[in-house]
């Protein structure tokens, strides 16, 4: 048997600091100034439609097709339409990797009908660019948020065609004293959300209709 001054020795070597009690772990509170992580996928600017709008115009302006794919509704694609009055039935909807080669290629597309005379509009979507998308500089326009007011006599109808879409556009007063004002100019672009950013569901130009 061993001695009692030797295994009282043992019994306080052995314990050492494991014998105390372990302190409860206390979860340190968030920092007041912390953010909360986004996703590296999705821009900070995602749902601001000014920014975006911006920059479609930009894309719109420099016929680049690949950026203005990156910034069209996956799903939905783009819309375009030659008035203010969005036409449903027909028309050229094109998906983001649609884009690129419809612009090289001289295909004539049916994008509705004139004004007036009510012939088929029947461009390729280069002819259609020039056109109807980018035949003044919509850069140097009035950007309106939400528009509402119909310039001409077609009233636009965008808000019926999406009524969950934000609309921005871009208006040019006429310039012209023979047309006494009639050669005015505007371009709505309409975006919907899609998981987490702003999407391009539509370019409709508008100017005066008969």
């Amino acid at each position: 048997m061993r001695p009692f001054w030797s295994l009282l020795f043992v019994t306080l070597v052995g314990c050492g600091n494991g014998c105390r009690k372990p302190e409860p772990t206390v979860a340190s509170a968030p920092s007041a100034s912390a953010k909360p992580s986004t996703s590296a996928s999705v821009p900070a600017d995602a749902m601001d439609v000014t920014a975006r709008s911006k920059a479609v115009l930009a894309a719109l302006k420099a016929k680049d097709v690949t950026t203005l794919a990156s910034y069209v509704h996956p799903t939905k694609g783009v819309r375009f339409s030659p008035y203010g009055y969005i036409e449903t039935e027909g028309g050229v909807v094109l998906k983001p990797a649609e884009l690129t080669p419809a612009m090289t290629d001289a295909k004539k597309l049916t994008f509705g009908a004139y004004d007036g005379s009510g012939q088929p509009i029947e461009l390729s979507l280069g002819e259609y660019w020039a056109e109807f998308v980018w035949d003044v500089d919509f850069a140097a326009g009035k950007l309106v948020l939400d528009p509402k007011e119909a310039h001409g006599n077609t009233v636009p109808n965008h808000r019926d065609v999406y009524p969950t879409g934000q609309a921005v556009e871009l208006f040019l007063d006429g310039n012209d004293p023979e047309h006494d004002g009639m050669d005015w100019r505007a371009l709505r672009l309409v975006f919907e959300a899609h998981e987490g950013a702003l999407k391009l569901v539509a370019i409709v130009h508008d100017q005066w209709t008969i």
